[in-house]
């Protein structure tokens, strides 16, 4: 960073404007990575491998893994709101965001070795702990957040209007939910080449675009005004996904 930001000092006596604003970027993206995974990430080292009995806030719908059941949460550590995932067994399946759990749990860090594809995805996606739990109690309830009581309302339409596959492929269209696909569906739309389309991404953002731009009749002010907030609503409501 030090190096970068010489560099950017350089450039700019130089007259090397672009390349003055590129290094010091540069700076700050690599401070910005040592002060996250040391200031952030690296007191948590401290509880990965410990064995505690935790409460957390559910923010998913549990969904079903080759071990059992799995849902997204929230857990409050030392003043730190940290995303984890929970791996408990079927007694996840009556819980829904909003609900705080309890579990004794094995906590696990989720790691950025190369060699670990499954725990990288999980660090790529924000979800910094992993937790190994048996059966899980609801003791209490808050009100999710808006976007995602927004994405739980879309979820109760669709399986109000349609069923079986119709209704999977719908959630995991409109709202990112892949959980309800069985694998006959999911190894379709692979040998297919389609498994991006029920993967949320800039192409949802883009179909959604162009129906706003028809209802708004080609205005561009209008269809400012409209799709920016539209399109953070959808973001927030299907997980902020990198890809959207």
């Amino acid at each position: 960073a030090g190096a970068f930001v010489l560099l950017s000092a350089v450039s700019r006596v130089l007259g090397l404007r672009r390349v003055s604003i590129a290094a010091i970027g540069a700076a700050i993206g690599l401070l910005w990575c040592y002060g996250y995974q040391t200031v952030w990430l690296g007191p948590i080292g401290t509880i990965s491998g410990t064995e505690q009995t935790v409460q957390a806030e559910v923010v998913s719908m549990p969904r079903l893994t080759r071990t059992g059941m799995a849902v997204d949460v929230q857990l409050e550590w030392e003043g730190r709101r940290l995303s984890c995932i929970l791996y408990a067994d079927e007694s996840l399946e009556k819980v829904c965001p909003g609900d705080l759990v309890q579990c004794e749990v094995q906590i696990e860090s989720s790691s950025l070795s190369p060699w670990d594809g499954e725990n990288l995805f999980n660090r790529s996606n924000g979800n910094v702990l992993l937790l190994f739990g048996g059966h899980t109690r609801i003791v209490g309830h808050h009100n999710p957040d808006w976007p995602v009581r927004l994405r739980m309302w879309l979820q109760k339409r669709i399986d109000a209007l349609y069923a079986g596959k119709p209704a999977a492929l719908l959630q995991a269209l409109l709202t990112g939910d892949r959980s309800g696909l069985d694998y006959t569906t999911q190894n379709a739309l692979s040998v297919a080449g389609l498994s991006h389309v029920v993967a949320v991404s800039g192409m949802h953002v883009s179909m959604l675009l162009a129906i706003l731009a028809v209802v708004c009749g080609g205005s561009p002010r209008m269809l400012a005004f409209l799709g920016i907030p539209v399109v953070l609503a959808f973001a927030l409501m299907t997980g902020a996904s990198p890809s959207v």
